[in-house]
């Protein structure tokens, strides 16, 4: 009895933080145009990378952001072009999103060892 309720909590708070990582990527809380006319930015440390579907998932001031990859986004490590298969957990990304688009990334820029 003692498992089956601990297993119903586990799939409960994985349903919650999908749910958390879903919401705050539809509201880009720390999604900023710097300067008027140009692109929303984000920046924060890389938690994870599909490179399969493009998803880029990014820890912004303590809030999980999730923004996908096209094959149009520039992708950037330590200043070179690369792919996003090369990005390493852990690294610092600075993220420009289509404007009017949500989550779309232009630009990725990722800086790390």
């Amino acid at each position: 009895m003692f498992l089956r309720n601990l297993s119903r909590h586990v799939v409960v708070s994985s349903i919650l933080l999908a749910v958390a990582a879903v919401w705050s990527n539809a509201l880009l809380p720390s999604a900023s145009a710097n300067e008027k006319g140009k692109s929303p930015e984000i920046e924060g440390q890389l938690l994870a990378v599909d490179a399969t579907t493009g998803m880029v998932t990014i820890n912004v001031r303590s809030t999980v952001v999730m923004v996908t990859a096209t094959r149009n986004t520039k992708i950037e490590r330590n200043g070179r072009r690369t792919m996003l298969i090369n990005l390493r957990l852990g690294d610092w990304v600075e993220v420009r999103l289509a404007a009017g688009s949500g989550n779309i990334a232009t630009k990725i820029e990722a800086v790390g060892p």
